[in-house]
């Protein structure tokens, strides 16, 4: 296969087309792709599929205390809300979290609130 073989379509478990793939892969199945090499007049069928599955905990517990992580708290959430923000969080409405520094939530106990460990785009 010529290495510029373009992916024109991606399809994901469940969608049509995909059925003979899900037998074959069971729940493994991630994507099914279709590429196309023009050079050849080739069409390939490409899959991506799960080969290893582990527990994972990321490791910015220890490495960086600063870091802001995204938390999800309940509209009707009031006295949690107010913890947040006293503790220096600031709410992204396009995100819909709470961005707080790492220290912050897990002195608040709210390790188990963090939705997302990726910093807020500024």
């Amino acid at each position: 296969m010529s290495r510029n073989g373009r992916a024109r379509l991606t399809l994901r478990p469940g969608d049509p087309r995909t059925k003979r793939r899900q037998e074959e892969f069971g729940d493994r199945l991630v994507a099914v792709r279709y590429r196309y090499d023009e050079e050849k007049w080739r069409r390939y069928t490409t899959v991506e599929i799960i080969v290893d599955d582990r527990a994972w905990t990321p490791g910015t517990h220890v490495n960086d205390p600063d870091r802001l992580v995204g938390l999800r708290v309940g509209y009707a959430e009031e006295t949690m809300r107010r913890s947040v923000r006293s503790a220096g969080g600031h709410w992204d409405a396009a995100a819909k979290v709470w961005w707080l520094p790492l220290h912050a939530a897990v002195q608040l106990g709210l390790e188990d609130r963090i939705a997302t460990w990726s910093e807020p785009k500024r």
